[in-house]
């Protein structure tokens, strides 16, 4: 099978894809049209095949220079032929429009010269000028017409709101007269019944505060009690005489590991048992987990319940707990 037929088998887009040869060059080299290829770029399209897909044109280079040999002749001739050619424009027609507009305009300017247009707009100007002058006169006429107008009612508006004022006036002294009368014999009634109701608003007021009082007493007695009684069971914890020893309650199995910081001696043991620790010395604690009571010097337990690592310091009869960087720490940067 010849190499062409090869690459009529692939697929053209791919290989346009993978080459970067527009598709219809390809097109062209499969079905031979020689005279649509161009002899150098072409030539170059051949190694490009060749480098990808590594096929053998030999065959078909020969054809195409063949073909190119005999029409060697009218090649040259198409390339002597000018590539761009000056278009010559027709020359437009002189627009008739325009002309008409020139010739209108012109007859209007030798009209306007020929009839004395300047005086005409002259006289337009004048006969605006004397309406304009007379509708301002009759606008000021009107305007103080009905300033008077306005003035004359609104004097007589005035009178007669004097009219009923004085009238209201009158009705109004009338009825306070007659109000006055009957305010005092109301007064006379409602000052007994405020009297009255004076004397047992105190009476209550006075039992309410007598009330509030004894109540008041009453809790600043059980407050005291409260206090003297927490006061006491403090004084009781202070005097009560502090524990020798801590102890450790193991929920199970527990490795244990004892460090004396005087003479760093450790001291460890894998026990089930109950662990009594001496607090005269001292020393630090590590536990293996976490799943024990430990009761403290004070007697106060703190049950725990976790498989981490515990890290305890006695010192001057206390204990404190740790964590891992301080128990490494004091000793000397070693976790046992």
């Amino acid at each position: 099978m010849s190499s062409i037929k090869k690459l009529e088998q692939l697929d053209l887009k791919e290989v346009s894809k993978r080459t970067h040869i527009e598709e219809k060059f390809l097109h062209f080299m499969i079905t031979k049209q020689f005279d649509k290829l161009n002899k150098v770029i072409t030539l170059g399209f051949v190694k490009i095949l060749k480098r990808e897909y590594g096929l053998n044109l030999n065959d078909w280079v020969k054809e195409f220079q063949a073909f190119n040999d005999e029409h060697e002749d009218e090649q040259t001739k198409t390339e002597k032929k000018p590539v761009f050619t000056k278009e010559v424009k027709p020359s437009k027609p002189i627009n008739k429009i325009w002309i008409f507009l020139l010739s209108f305009i012109i007859l209007i300017c030798f009209a306007f010269w020929k009839l004395d247009g300047i005086s005409l707009i002259n006289n337009f100007r004048y006969n605006l000028n004397s309406n304009t002058q007379k509708n301002v006169i009759l606008d000021s006429n009107a305007s103080k017409n009905s300033e008077i107008l306005e003035d004359k009612n609104t004097q007589t508006d005035e009178e007669d709101i004097k009219n009923i004022d004085e009238d209201i006036n009158n009705k109004d002294t009338i009825n306070q007269e007659n109000q006055n009368i009957d305010i005092v014999d109301l007064n006379s009634s409602e000052n007994k019944n405020e009297e009255a109701t004076l004397d047992t608003e105190n009476l209550e007021q006075t039992n309410s505060m007598d009330e509030n009082n004894t109540a008041k007493i009453e809790e600043n007695n059980q407050s005291k009690e409260e206090s003297s009684i927490e006061n006491i069971e403090n004084e009781k914890k202070d005097l009560a005489p502090a524990l020798t020893q801590v102890k450790i309650v193991p929920n199970r199995k527990i490795w244990l590991g004892v460090i004396d910081l005087k003479t760093h001696k450790k001291i460890q043991k894998l026990t089930q048992d109950d662990i009594l620790i001496n607090l005269d010395k001292n020393q630090l604690i590590v536990t293996g987990h976490g799943e024990f009571s430990f009761e403290n010097e004070k007697g106060e337990v703190e049950n725990l319940n976790t498989k981490n690592k515990q890290y305890y310091m006695i010192e001057n009869g206390k204990v404190m707990k740790l964590d891992r960087r301080k128990f490494m720490s004091l000793n000397g940067g070693k976790i046992w």
